[in-house]
């Protein structure tokens, strides 16, 4: 039995030393199909490595693009709401300017105007009963000059009165 047994284990062995160079064999044949696919995976990183490099760039001037663009647009919008800020405060200043004008200037100049007209009426009767025709000339002109003179005076004291 013994000699049976050291055929089956020869026999064992020499199925495992036949397959241990079959396996051999393949990794044999395996090695350079590693080494072409480790070539190869190289440089599918380098082809990546670069391409990665021109998608950064790219996208980077579309990002820098996109900043100059929205800075620029609200630039422009807030030079336009500026512009329609600055026109609305001007009518309501000149709105404003208006009523006051009209509210305090012109009860005022309403007033000067009779003083005014009733002080030429004085002035025309006085000259009338004067009848010096020379004089009536420079009376004219002197109550036109005091006229406008009070006019002038009464719109000024009215604007300078705080």
């Amino acid at each position: 039995m013994n000699t049976l047994q050291n055929s089956r284990k020869e026999v064992l062995i020499a199925e495992l030393l036949g397959e241990m160079d079959a396996l051999l064999t393949r990794v044999a044949t395996v090695a350079p199909v590693l080494d072409a696919a480790s070539v190869r995976l190289a440089q599918s990183a380098q082809g990546l490595a670069t391409s990665a490099d021109r998608y950064r760039q790219t996208t980077q001037a579309i990002v820098d693009h996109s900043q100059k663009s929205a800075v620029m647009h609200i630039v422009r919008r807030t030079n336009e709401v500026a512009q329609v800020s600055l026109d609305e405060q001007t009518t309501a200043m000149k709105t404003a300017a208006r009523t006051v004008f009209d509210n305090e200037a012109t009860s005022q100049l309403r007033t000067t105007t009779t003083q005014l007209r009733d002080l030429s009426a004085t002035l025309a009767n006085t000259l009338n009963r004067a009848s010096a025709p020379k004089w009536h000339d420079w009376l004219t002109h002197m109550t036109t000059a005091l006229v406008s003179a009070g006019a002038t005076a009464a719109l000024l004291l009215h604007l300078l009165r705080p």
